[in-house]
């Protein structure tokens, strides 16, 4: 599998998205940025990191015979993936918090953000981008974020842990890429951030209080109101106010 490394570079998502119009690329060739100057993250926020410290990466998946309201499916693959490698790292109280950030004891150690390329039906490949907090020992101004180094004091090998995210990318869509929505739903809902808890959100300016129950297939999710009432929410509709 082809890993391309990269000094220095606006965006991996940017870098990986041009090339995959350009070339014929492999099935998850991956681009990795010592230094990303404009990562972003959802709702188009900016996510900065310190050279040479942790992971920021982007790794292409080509797919078959996904449909696009499959879309969902890849975001709950790719949060497992690091869940599970972090696990084996010794790090503690893992979840997954909708839509797409990884939670250590609450606090964010890691961020996905997909890229889709659709041709009607057809979902032709997709461009996950990662950023792991690794060897970061201080998040000035960010007082929820923390790293894999914090948390169990050891230095982590970069090389090393990319070549494992890589590998298990291939060995998780390899063996669970054709699971049934039903399966792959138990697997995310098992490791959804406050599941079941009651969380205040705002929705277009709004302060509403919700107990998560659990995803739709299209990626929304579901939350019953104070009321009583159920709702099912897009991720551009929500912000978390925890």
């Amino acid at each position: 599998m082809v890993i391309i490394k990269l000094d220095a570079i606006g965006s991996t998502n940017e870098f990986l998205k041009d090339l995959a119009q350009k070339e014929q690329l492999s099935d998850y060739t991956l681009v990795c940025a010592r230094h990303q100057k404009k990562g972003k993250g959802q709702r188009s926020k900016s996510w900065a990191t310190d050279a040479g410290k942790n992971l920021t990466f982007s790794i292409l998946k080509l797919h078959s015979s996904l449909q696009s309201t499959d879309q969902f499916r890849i975001s709950i693959h790719a949060g497992l993936i690091i869940i599970d490698i972090l696990k084996q790292h010794g790090i503690p109280d893992l979840a997954l918090k909708w839509p797409n950030d990884i939670m250590s004891g609450g606090r964010k150690i890691c961020g996905v953000l997909i890229e889709n390329s659709i041709r009607g039906q057809d979902f032709i490949y997709s461009v996950i981008g990662i950023g792991l907090n690794v060897n970061q020992e201080s998040f000035p101004g960010l007082p929820k974020a923390i790293s894999m180094k914090q948390i169990t004091g050891r230095h982590v090998n970069l090389d090393e842990l990319l070549g494992q995210i890589q590998e298990a990318f291939k060995k998780e869509f390899e063996e669970n890429g054709m699971q049934s929505w039903e399966e792959l739903k138990e697997r995310y809902e098992g490791n959804l951030y406050l599941k079941d808890g009651w969380v205040t959100f705002k929705e277009n300016g709004n302060q509403i209080n919700g107990r998560i129950e659990g995803i739709t297939p299209t990626g929304q999710l579901n939350i019953e109101l104070e009321g009583g009432n159920m709702r099912s929410l897009s991720q551009g509709e929500l912000q978390w106010l925890l």
